[in-house]
């Protein structure tokens, strides 16, 4: 059973490129958070917690260009690893928009 806790791995933040089929269509200012889940199994002994999904959560502010509204992006950051997402719920006012991560964050080369 999932406790719903959510233990942060790491917290990203920073200026970054998003790409679509492999071509630079927007800056973005990044704000993401990796969260590794936990399970809690009750034994004859007591209880056990072991590591569950990792997932990844955030959100970007448009600096220039445009985010495709449904596709599948990659978000290049700073440091040059990359991120498939997509972007959803937009905020025309602020430009931003929630990222919902379609990957782990990698690294390309």
């Amino acid at each position: 059973m999932a406790n719903g806790q959510g233990k942060t791995i790491q917290a990203l933040q920073g200026s970054g490129e998003v790409l679509f089929h492999g071509e630079p269509v927007a800056s973005v200012e990044y704000s993401l958070r990796e969260e590794q889940g936990t399970f809690v199994s009750e034994t004859f002994g007591g209880s056990i917690s072991v590591p569950g999904f990792r997932t990844i959560s955030g959100s970007i502010v448009l600096l220039s260009g445009a985010i495709p509204a449904d596709r599948q992006l990659v978000l290049q950051l700073a440091d040059g690893r990359e991120l498939d997402f997509v972007a959803r719920d937009p905020n025309y006012y602020r430009k931003s928009y929630r990222l919902v991560a379609a990957s782990e964050v990698r690294d390309p080369r």
